[in-house]
């Protein structure tokens, strides 16, 4: 379930598959953006840092494996502000800021986000292994085009796991596999959003409850909390 990479309006300075002879391939394979009122730039899914880092023609890049197995590659940006493996939740974790590093053309404001969704996560000239961002998002491949997230209808996520240190996390990435969903560190994630975005909220190793209908799964020890996990899974 996809989000916007940005809160505010945002517009589009270049195209999905615009000819471009700069490129290889002759064509871009991903659409260009800038924020208009501010330029922090959002995960646009659930997924894991795949890289962060510097690339020579795209700048500050980072590349997100997705829960829906396609890999966004956010590049350009003034800075990077995740790492390596670290778990980004679409909409809310914030990948870095919009910049202009790398090779960047353009007119009086050449700072923008270059947004790429692939079917593999290093960069390739084919055009078959690319999708439409903007068709992805829910939004027209249009010059110009100005979006605003403001005017989208958020649609709550089926579930969220949440725990509460290191020692239940894998307990916790367990059932999140089971759910297909993120699991998080409790105290990272707001008590507004997790009523706001989401659904199902499941909270392992403590009785601390963030929304009233949060499902706690702990025990007396490390293996009873596990053992409350595997029974909710198998349904007893």
């Amino acid at each position: 379930m996809s989000s916007l990479p940005y809160k505010k309006k945002f517009m589009i300075t270049q195209t999905f598959l615009n000819p471009n002879p700069r490129y290889e391939s002759g064509l871009h394979l991903g659409v260009d953006l800038v924020g208009l009122t501010e330029k922090t730039v959002y995960a646009i899914n659930h997924g894991t840092v795949f890289s962060a880092g510097y690339e020579s023609a795209f700048g500050n890049t980072v590349i997100i494996k997705q829960q829906d197995n396609l890999y966004a590659r956010y590049s350009h940006l003034e800075r990077i502000l995740v790492k390596i493996n670290e778990t980004v939740t679409a909409g809310m974790t914030i990948i870095g800021i919009e910049g202009q590093t790398g090779f960047v053309y353009g007119g009086s404001d050449p700072r923008h986000l270059d947004l790429r969704i692939s079917k593999v996560p290093v960069y390739t000239d084919s055009i078959d292994a690319y999708l439409d961002p903007c068709e992805y998002l829910g939004f027209d491949n249009k010059l110009n085009a100005i979006i605003n997230p403001e005017g989208f209808t958020m649609t709550k996520y089926p579930n969220i796991v949440l725990y509460f240190s290191e020692v239940d996390r894998r307990a916790a990435l367990y059932l999140a596999d089971y759910f297909n969903c993120p699991a998080i560190d409790l105290k990272l994630l707001p008590v507004e959003i997790i009523d706001q975005v989401f659904e199902s909220v499941y909270v392992i190793g403590t009785a601390q409850k963030p929304v009233a209908r949060a499902v706690n799964l702990y025990g007396e020890d490390r293996f009873q909390t596990c053992k409350k996990v595997l029974d909710l899974i198998s349904g007893k």
